[in-house]
């Protein structure tokens, strides 16, 4: 069992500055930048004590506080990331008495920045490892935050309480700016995460709750099936561990399948019907809805569900970037990234092969409900674009990072709800 770093940093302090300083010889410099970073100052004393680490920090402490911020921000950087945190072939695995030549030897180690920053790898002192040290630090911090320009990574701005932290306008290794940056993509991260994980758990307890008339948008039947207990269970799992994830640290996307464009739950296309053809019905007899008339508080009560229901049924939301839709003799999905525009939606329902007019009002058009039927996660389309290995399809899993448009969760609740008034007023319709 390894022992604490924190119960040696305690040892050495009570240990004599010459032992020490023997054992700080055998040490790679990375080992003493961690004893360094717990901020003792019988430890400090001793680093600055011994022959070569006291030349590279030039026997000042000043120079001993931006290296051990430094630090701190490297390694919980890297554990993070899960590096490892000192490669051989980095000036961190060196011990007392080398030079790194890291920055002559290796300058694909660091492709942004070894043109536009030579001076941080040379200095008027010959051998001066400090400057060598520090910066390799922050140079692999900032060429891992550079690097994340996939397009999941361009959702995160959207979640961000200060999307400006996130952009970089120039190439610098100032510790506090690369700190900020990476706080703000951690906290964009989890503000997405979290939503995400939201919704896909309201969508396992809406199933749960109601296995009669909803169903996987990915499951092609149309009939309840027997057990969903695994279903739920691993949708459930599935939410808490994109809670654990990373994006940034490149874990893979656990939650795709059900982010992917559709709603992981969507209606059986029966129970849309049903609640299509009471809503006609009752319109045309003159009645203000699919339930029995109460008060005038219940009354209102009642509409707002069937109002949020009718007004999705078109097509399903898709958000201001996240995905547009073409059907051509082969169809594809097609994702934009624009923040301005508001793109096409996904047809919600379709009528026949053909997607539900947006204009037409199903309280007054003559629909065949026989033919109507919910765009489900099934489809050809879905189908086909799993089958492309485009750059369309690549761009498309990148969005499945995405949470769902909000007002999709909104919409099913409301379904649910109007279902139930439905189930309620004429319950040998809505069971049949």
């Amino acid at each position: 069992m390894h022992t604490p770093l924190s119960l040696i940093v305690k040892k050495l302090a009570t240990t004599p500055p010459e032992i020490v300083c023997e054992i700080l010889q055998d040490l790679r410099f990375w080992d003493v930048l961690r004893l360094i970073a717990h901020d003792n100052p019988s430890v400090n004393y001793s680093v600055m004590s011994h022959p070569w680490y006291g030349k590279v920090f030039k026997q000042s402490m000043d120079l001993l506080a931006p290296m051990k911020e430094t630090t701190r921000t490297y390694w919980d950087f890297g554990r993070e990331m899960r590096w490892k945190l000192a490669p051989l072939d980095s000036p961190l695995a060196l011990s007392a008495g080398f030079e790194s030549q890291a920055h002559r030897s290796r300058p694909d180690l660091y492709p942004l920045f070894t043109q536009q920053h030579d001076n941080y790898w040379h200095d008027a002192d010959i051998g001066h490892q400090y400057t060598v040290i520090i910066n390799y630090m922050k140079l692999r911090i900032a060429n891992y935050l550079n690097s994340l320009d996939g397009l999941q990574f361009k959702l995160l701005p959207y979640y961000s309480n200060e999307p400006h932290a996130l952009l970089v306008e120039r190439l610098d290794l100032d510790i506090d700016g690369l700190k900020r940056r990476w706080i703000e993509y951690k906290r964009a991260q989890s503000n997405l995460m979290t939503q995400r994980a939201r919704q896909l758990t309201r969508a396992a307890d809406l199933l749960e709750a109601n296995p009669d008339i909803l169903k996987l948008a990915s499951d092609p039947s149309q009939q309840r099936r027997k057990s969903l207990g695994h279903i739920i269970q691993n949708m459930r799992g599935i939410a808490q561990k994109m809670l654990q994830g990373s994006m940034i640290r490149g874990d893979a996307n656990c939650g795709r399948c059900y982010f992917f464009v559709y709603f992981p739950v969507v209606p059986f296309d029966a129970c849309l019907r049903i609640v299509l053809k009471n809503i006609k019905a009752h319109r045309k007899n003159g009645s203000s809805g699919v339930y029995s008339e109460g008060s005038s508080q219940d009354e209102n009560e009642k509409k707002g569900p069937i109002e949020v229901f009718l007004a999705g049924l078109s097509s399903i939301y898709t958000g201001r970037h996240k995905w547009l839709w073409t059907i051509h003799d082969a169809p594809v999905k097609k994702m934009q990234y624009t923040e301005f525009t508001n793109p096409e939606r996904i047809p919600r329902v379709m009528d026949g092969d053909n997607p539900y007019d947006p204009q037409q009002d199903p309280c007054t058009s003559e629909l065949n409900y026989e033919q109507l039927k919910f765009v489900s996660g099934y489809t050809k389309f879905y189908r086909f674009l799993l089958s492309q290995k485009t750059v369309a399809l690549r761009d498309n899993i990148q969005m499945a990072w995405d949470k769902h448009d909000d007002r999709e969760l909104e919409w099913l609740e409301a379904f649910v709800k109007v279902y139930r008034l439905v189930q309620a007023s004429q319950p040998a319709t809505a069971n049949t």
